[in-house]
C-alpha cells in the first residue's frame, strides 16, 4: 500500500449537537485517531480498490456537475483529481461507514487537503460561510 502524501484524515466523534447540526445549529466533534482515512495508489485487495475507485468516479462526476452548475463551494483540480483516479487511486479507510464517525468527512476532508486551491487554514477566522 502506497500512501500518496503523510496526510491523514481521521474518524470523528461527535461530543453533542447531532440534531443541532441537522437544523443548521453548532455542535462539538472530536477526532477519534483509531480510524483513519487516506489516498493510496495500490491495495492488495482487488475488489476493495476497484469498488473504491469506482465511488470516487461516481463523485468526480457529481464534483463536475456541480462545477458545471457554478455551485461548487470551492475551487478545485478536477482535472488532477481525474488523473490520479485514472491511475488507480483509491480511498483507504478504516473509519467504518454508516455509523456517523465520519467516513464522509474524511474523504471530503481528504479531496479538500488535495486538490483545493486558496485553502482556509486553521489560523484564519472561520465563518459560516
Amino acid at each position: 500500500m502506497s500512501v500518496i502524501k503523510d496526510s491523514l484524515f481521521y474518524g470523528k466523534i461527535l461530543l453533542f449537537g447531532e440534531y443541532g447540526i441537522i437544523e443548521d445549529s453548532m455542535g462539538l466533534s472530536i477526532p477519534y485517531n483509531s480510524y483513519k482515512g487516506s489516498f493510496i495508489f495500490h491495495s492488495d485487495d482487488e475488489k476493495f480498490s476497484k469498488d473504491s475507485n469506482k465511488e470516487l468516479q461516481k463523485y468526480l462526476s457529481y464534483l463536475d456537475t456541480l462545477k458545471t452548475e457554478n455551485k461548487l463551494p470551492c475551487d478545485l483540480d478536477l482535472e488532477s483529481f481525474k488523473i490520479d483516479i485514472s491511475k488507480g487511486m483509491l480511498f483507504h479507510s478504516s473509519i467504518p461507514q454508516g455509523y456517523g464517525v465520519g467516513s464522509s468527512g474524511a474523504l471530503v476532508a481528504s479531496i479538500y487537503d488535495k486538490y483545493a486551491s486558496d485553502k482556509i487554514t486553521v489560523l484564519e477566522n472561520l465563518t459560516r460561510d
